[in-house]
């Protein structure tokens, strides 16, 4: 694999992870989607994830086709969840993905419940799929490294005060993100952990529309809704929002 570098890859895991066992990555270059690797080796019992050059149906939000040109990262990633629910894994890796970021100088916010925004653009999205009888989910992740972007999309590799060295880099700083993420939210109180995510937060305090109703975010729920306080007339509503209720533009004008 030309395009993917394993003695890089293993030198930043080691960094990132202060030494703990190489993760078992399985790299291809061409794929009907990461998650299904994934899943494929979650039913052999042993975690860890799959990572491809490119992705012939690579699946996004809502059903949507993510986009997987050479030149993104797209990795997928299987994990424990206990009883979480799949909203608030997307959170906590989104949120762990986000910190990584972060330590390395790329000031990422996030657009809940999964998009990954830096100055203002996307820089990726997270999918999750869980199996609760198993109690394993897939962490799908896409992020933009060097591939074609969208207006509304940044590719990192283009941001030179990213201290993101490699796509290789970028996908240790995926996987630890996913796994920080997630042991937070099942070992710290899950108050302390929303609050930490709210910080990261763009979406925080925004104007939003419910169902063509205007309102301002005001809040996490503890499984992981958008508190929103409906706008109009006399009377104040709170409503929790799952994902697909309200409408979250991205900035404009972007930064």
């Amino acid at each position: 694999m030309d395009w993917f570098d394993r003695a890089l890859f293993e030198a930043a895991w080691l960094t990132l992870a202060g030494g703990a066992e190489l993760p078992r990555l399985r790299v291809v270059e061409q794929v009907d989607s990461t998650n299904r690797i994934a899943w494929e080796l979650a039913a052999e019992g042993v975690p860890g994830g799959a990572i491809a050059q490119s992705q012939t149906a690579g699946r996004g939000q809502w059903g949507r086709v993510w986009q997987s040109e050479i030149g993104g990262l797209y990795l997928s990633w299987a994990i424990a969840i206990s009883t979480l629910p799949p909203l608030l894994v997307t959170l906590l890796s989104a949120g762990g993905i986000a910190r990584q970021l972060r330590d390395r100088a790329v000031p990422v916010w996030l657009k809940w419940p999964n998009d990954i925004l830096l100055h203002g653009r996307k820089l990726g999205g997270i999918k999750t799929e869980v199996n609760p009888r198993e109690a394993i989910a897939v962490v799908g992740v896409g992020l933009n490294w060097c591939n074609p972007v969208p207006a509304t999309g940044i590719a990192l590799a283009t941001d030179p005060d990213a201290r993101v060295a490699s796509l290789e880099e970028l996908a240790a700083i995926a996987i630890v993100g996913i796994q920080q993420g997630n042991h937070w939210g099942q070992t710290r109180p899950m108050p302390d952990v929303l609050a930490d995510y709210w910080e990261l937060l763009e979406t925080k305090h925004r104007s939003v529309s419910v169902a063509g109703a205007p309102g301002q975010v005001i809040g996490i729920t503890p499984t992981g809704e958008l508190r929103v306080r409906l706008q109009g007339g006399q009377a104040h509503t709170e409503l929790n929002c799952p994902p697909g209720a309200v409408q979250i533009g991205y900035p404009d004008p972007f930064p």
